[in-house]
């Protein structure tokens, strides 16, 4: 049984990285717009085929690192290569 309050999050957090600023937002960022957990977050952001991390800072110039996610827009058509090599 689906909860009543259940939304799926992979589309809202694509949503929001590609509506952003569009220099990516770190897991701190999406949690705070979202409202989802820190651990779904980065479960939701490594299954995604269209997030990588897009660069690394350190908030205050020391101690770990935290990541910056960004999608890529995907063509809707990539057609596929044929087998045949064109001559240049």
């Amino acid at each position: 049984m689906i909860e009543k309050n259940y939304q799926p999050k992979l589309p809202v957090i694509r949503s929001l990285l590609k509506n952003g600023k569009n220099e990516g937002m770190s897991v701190n960022e999406i949690e705070a717009k979202t409202g989802f957990n820190q651990v779904t977050l980065r479960k939701c952001l490594n299954r995604m085929p269209d997030a990588y991390i897009d660069r690394w800072f350190y908030p205050h110039g020391c101690g770990h690192p935290t990541a910056i996610w960004c999608v890529v827009d995907v063509p809707e058509n990539c057609p596929k290569p044929s087998k045949r090599k064109t001559k240049e």
